[in-house]
Order: structure tokens, then sequence, then C-alpha cells
């Protein structure tokens, strides 16, 4: 994988040191490497390596195109590698087993299915293979000018720690963020900022909770000018994507944070699984619930406005959310594990 941050502050420069004993007023090596990079240096240094990396053009059709030494772009390329501009990793790719997609996504009636083949992967080798195919789907699929849309979930943080390149979009949180209980762990804010900072595009953050205390607290806050125009903006997404969490522990962070008799009420009700922090039932029909007034959040219903939503999910433990969730008739795209793919087309109770 190359990634090609759109910042930095590190430059550095070859150490000179003048002749007989005395150091150069120059600065050093380690003083280059700490000064930061002029926007045109920084931009000069991307615009190589993107050329470079992505579009395979030599060092020669570089230098020539650009009207700069091969010198220069060798330099560059370099420094970049150096100053971790681009970042190389050398692994094996998640394979998709096709023959299960075509199966599932006959099976649940919806557009496009991805199952990443995850039989022998650790939870969190997982998570990063699911996540590694989203980026790659709405890399795919995003166009420049359009709106993506996000929800926090553990694959899309992965996502996000993957994405290394994007169409110029705008990026817009679709919920107010959630505690993510892991030290350094970024949130709902910080993973809208990174996809916008890779896209080279603006950003739309809901600077509020998604679940807060009662009903009286949610509209005030969807009220305030940035998060209504946040939310209205979710509404004109062409992209979104979101994770399915099952309605039971450990399975969604939104029933994580909960209080029991929430969570109780809600499953009374006939909740199933959630999406963006919004309960349905077995027949994807929406929870009125408590809950469902305490969100800070793009409803099930304005997600129909969504030209594409692109949903995650994996584990076996999620089979009967996932199912509910594509009887919302909101998916477009599934992207899910060999495991969860299993689960669903061998349980009785799932689609023909």
């Amino acid at each position: 994988m190359i990634s090609c941050p759109a910042q930095t502050s590190e430059t550095s420069m070859t150490t000179e040191q003048a002749s007989g004993g005395e150091l150069d007023s120059r600065p050093t090596s380690d003083e280059r490497t700490r000064a930061p990079l002029r926007d045109d240096e920084l931009n000069l240094t991307l615009e190589i390596a993107r050329r470079y990396y992505f579009l395979d053009q030599t060092k020669v059709a570089i230098s020539r195109e650009l009207a700069i030494s091969r010198f220069q772009v060798a330099r560059l390329l370099e420094e970049a590698r150096r100053r971790n501009i681009v970042r190389i990793e050398v692994g094996v790719p998640g394979r998709m087993n096709a023959d299960l997609a075509d199966a599932l996504r006959k099976a649940l009636g919806i557009e496009r299915v991805l199952v990443i083949e995850t039989a022998s992967s650790s939870h969190d080798h997982k998570l990063h293979l699911i996540g590694a195919a989203v980026g790659q789907e709405i890399a795919g699929v995003v166009e420049q000018g359009s709106v993506l849309g996000l929800t926090w979930s553990r694959a899309v943080r992965s996502m996000v720690s993957q994405l290394d390149h994007l169409k110029p979009c705008t990026v817009v949180q679709l919920a107010g963020h959630l505690p993510v209980g892991d030290d350094g762990d970024p949130g709902s804010v910080e993973l809208v900022r990174q996809v916008a900072t890779v896209a080279g595009g603006s950003c739309l953050p809901i600077y509020a909770p998604m679940v807060v205390p009662d009903a009286g607290t949610a509209d005030a806050l969807k009220s305030l000018p940035d998060v209504a125009r946040a939310l209205d903006m979710a509404e004109s997404c062409n992209t979104a994507v979101l994770s399915v969490g099952a309605w039971k522990s450990e399975a969604s962070q939104v029933f994580d944070v909960l209080s029991p008799a929430i969570r109780q009420e809600a499953a009374n009700l006939g909740a199933i699984g959630e999406m963006g922090g919004r309960a349905f039932n077995r027949d994807g029909e929406p929870i009125n619930s408590v809950i469902d007034q305490r969100i800070v959040g793009i409803t099930l219903d304005a997600l129909r406005s969504v030209d594409r939503v692109v949903i995650t999910a994996f584990g076996a433990h999620r089979s009967e959310a996932t199912v509910a969730a594509t009887r919302t008739g909101l998916i477009h795209t599934l992207v899910v594990d060999e495991d969860l793919a299993r689960a669903i087309l061998d349980d009785p109770g799932a689609p023909d």
C-alpha cells in the first residue's frame, strides 16, 4: 500500500559541513528534517510521489513533464519515503470469494456483495481486510465534487487507516460521536477529517454525542447551525458508509453505551440490530423507541435519499441483524467476511 498524506511538517536535505574543522552555518540534516516544508515544496513532493507510485510513470517522464531534473525527482522520492510522506506495506491482500458473494447477493436480493476470505484470520486481521475492501470500494465509486457520509465503527476506522487516495469530495459525519474506549483510538470527528485530508476536500463534522440523555437535548443539539448543516448535507450524500450492529452486548457500540433499561425497551419492541444508532426489527422497520429520540444523526428514512449505501458487517453473531438490515431496502453494497456470509446462507430462516 502506498499512502501520500496531504500534509506534513517534515523535510530533509543532505548534511553539509565546511572544511577546515569549522561547521558550515547552513542547517544540518537533522535541523532541516525538523523544518516545515513550504507549500510549493510539499505539493511538488506529493505530485512526484503520486505520479511515480500511482501512475507508474518513470523518473525520466516525471522530470520531463514537470520540467525538473531527474536528480531532483530521485531525491524527493527518497525523502518522501524517509520522511513517511510515502508509506509502503508488503502483505497478502484479502481475496474475494466470488461464488459465496453471488449466492449471498441472490439470497438477500441486493445489488452488490463482497465476501472477503478470512477463514484463518484473527479478529484484528478480519477488520483489516474488511477495511481495505471498503476503502477500495469507495475509492472506485466516489466522484469528484460528490458527498461522502461516514459513521464510526471499527470497520470504518480500519478503512480510514488504510485509505490512501480518494477523489476530491465533501466528507460529512452522519451521526454524532461515540465513546470508543481505546486510548488513542480516533473518533468520528477525527475519521471524517482524515478522509477529507486524503481526498483534498472539505469536511462537516458533528461536534455532539450520538446518544444523549433525552429527546429535548437531542433536538437542541440538532438545531445548532453546524450540526444542522451537517445533517442536511448528510441527506444529500452520494455515498454513505455504515456498519451493522447486532442488538446485543459486544456486537454494537451503540448497544454497549446504553443503560440496561433502554436496551431492554428496544428489545421488547423487536430491535434486532442498528445502523448509525438507528434500531430496526427483523423486517427492517425502524424501532420508534426512546433510544431513537435520543440519537443525533441521520434517520433510516433519510438514508433513502442517498444514492449508494455501503454497509459493512463481520462475524457470524451478526447474521440475523445483517439479514434484517438488508430488509430496510437501503443497502446497495454489502461487505462481509466468510463466516458471516456462511452463517446467513446456512440459517434455515434466511432468505431463499
